[in-house]
């Protein structure tokens, strides 16, 4: 608790060239976690966010363990990438038009590839919960193809995928429907012959295939309580933990949700992990709110406040006080840190740590013309 209480203590406000707000980051011990809370799809925020891996995998004698807000079925293409330096079926995946953050993630989990070359001390996972069909058949159809030979009738179901998705290249998304009922008749087969799947595929493997999507059904407490769980079960006493997320998820107070959830308030990730008894990670959860400083798209400014559309970006701070702003006066000056203790407001202070504020970004969405040289 007095290490908290020692990162609540400082404001600084620092040049991004130095890189000098990595000093000002907390000292992390064994067993505890820092949330990047993330505006999603910036550049600028991914390369902030793998220059904080760098510095603690760099500094730390202990396994450093990276948690992704990716899909969970990514994992089968991050653990041939660290187990078998094999990054090929991630590339092509990535490079598909119906994936539209593929280059950024592709990028950045190279990037981590190639910081644990030099530490070996990364682990790295996927734990959201959020896939799309087309996605899953894709990576259903890359791992089936790893096996040079296959039984029947498991043999059929990959010529029936390849068939499947050499009729949809041309065209991802307006086959949705389609991929829908792709995805139903591999469930069924992969039901009916559940034992031969076992005895064929490598366990990992097999473990991927029988994870289970839950439905949330709108009930955005049932998706944060889906991402604790987890979290929750990497959990290894002896390693520190990033975590990086939408900002909504590294909360650390409850919040209102929007309109269109049944829920009026929503324990986010960040709480949950942070105030929830039998969580391995009570009291011992650091966040950082991580937003460009001034944005044409898709947030705007009114009365000095910086407000986010909901459907565009979910980060529950509907305004950044004009202290923090104020960090930034400087155009020379691309980062900010600015600590919470003295933010008047007080759910603004307990919500997050410290925000960190980019003054110039650029979006990571391939193919929008309108946001990719936008200067923020």
């Amino acid at each position: 608790m007095n290490r908290l209480l020692l990162f609540f203590l400082l404001i600084i406000s620092v040049v991004c060239q130095g890189q000098g707000y990595l000093d000002s980051l907390p000292l992390l011990h064994r067993g505890e976690i820092l949330i990047i809370g993330e505006y999603h799809n910036v550049k600028e925020i991914h390369d902030l966010e793998l220059d904080v891996v760098r510095h603690y995998a760099e500094k730390s004698q202990d396994s450093v363990v990276i948690l992704l807000e990716w899909p969970y079925e990514k994992n089968y293409y991050v653990n041939r990438l660290f187990s078998s330096n094999d990054s090929t079926l991630f590339f092509d995946y990535s490079d598909k038009q119906y994936e539209m953050y593929g280059p950024s993630m592709y990028n950045k989990l190279m990037t981590l590839y190639h910081i644990n070359q030099k530490t070996h001390n990364l682990k790295v996972f996927c734990y959201d919960n959020v896939a799309s069909t087309q996605q899953k058949i894709y990576i259903v159809h890359d791992m089936l193809n790893t096996y040079p030979s296959l039984p029947e009738p498991i043999l059929s179901i990959r010529m029936y995928l390849d068939s499947s998705l050499q009729a949809h290249n041309s065209d991802f998304r307006s086959k949705v429907d389609s991929f829908g009922d792709v995805h139903k008749f591999f469930l069924s087969h992969f039901n009916k012959y559940r034992n031969l799947y076992k005895k064929t595929l490598l366990p990992e493997d097999f473990k991927l295939l029988c994870h289970k999507q839950p439905s949330f059904s709108n009930n955005y407490d049932l998706r944060e309580s889906v991402l604790y769980r987890n979290v929750r079960s990497h959990y290894d006493r002896h390693c520190l933990y990033i975590a990086i997320c939408g900002a909504t998820h590294a909360n650390k107070e409850k919040i209102l949700s929007d309109k269109k959830y049944k829920n009026k308030r929503t324990k986010p990730l960040a709480w949950q992990l942070n105030q929830k008894i039998g969580s391995p990670f009570r009291q011992k959860v650091h966040s950082i709110c991580v937003a460009p400083y001034i944005t044409k798209y898709p947030a705007t400014v009114i009365n000095d406040t910086l407000t986010i559309p909901p459907k565009e970006m979910e980060i529950p701070v509907r305004q950044i006080p004009s202290a923090v702003k104020r960090e930034l006066s400087d155009r020379s000056e691309q980062i900010a840190v600015k600590r919470t203790n003295l933010i008047l407001e007080p759910e603004l202070r307990n919500q997050f740590d410290a925000y960190i504020l980019i003054h110039t970004a650029h979006t990571t969405v391939p193919g929008n013309r309108e946001r990719q040289d936008e200067i923020w």
